[in-house]
């Protein structure tokens, strides 16, 4: 999804730092890896909402792409690949991979496109 800076909340946090961009390209993945600076809200620690945007100045005019959470099928099949990586245990493993699966049986069969079994 993307939007005009101008349209965004005005309660989220401007990140440009190239540390920090770093660390939030390495938390999205390669979704975010052509942004510059970022706008995030943090909730309880955690990243709630991550907009990524192109160059170091959020001109109001300039579009920014919703990076975190994901929306949409793809996004959420590549951050639970990236997210079974990470894992160590075989039965994390295994629960990640069902659950690939059936967000893309979800994603086919809403497109009308299931394959039978």
């Amino acid at each position: 999804m993307e939007k005009l800076i101008k349209e965004l909340p005005i309660d989220l946090q401007l990140i440009t730092d190239s540390q920090d961009v770093e660390s939030i390209k390495h938390h999205v993945g390669p979704e975010a890896e052509e942004c510059d600076g970022f706008l995030v809200r943090v909730e309880d620690g955690d990243y709630a909402e991550i907009w990524g945007f192109y160059g170091n100045i959020p001109w109001k005019w300039k579009s920014a792409t919703l990076l975190y959470p994901v929306t949409t099928p793809t996004q959420v099949i590549q951050y639970l690949t990236r997210m079974q990586e990470k894992l160590t245990s075989t039965t994390e493993r295994d629960c990640i991979k069902a659950a690939i699966k059936t967000v893309y049986w979800l994603s086919q069969k809403k497109e009308g496109r299931e394959e039978e079994e």
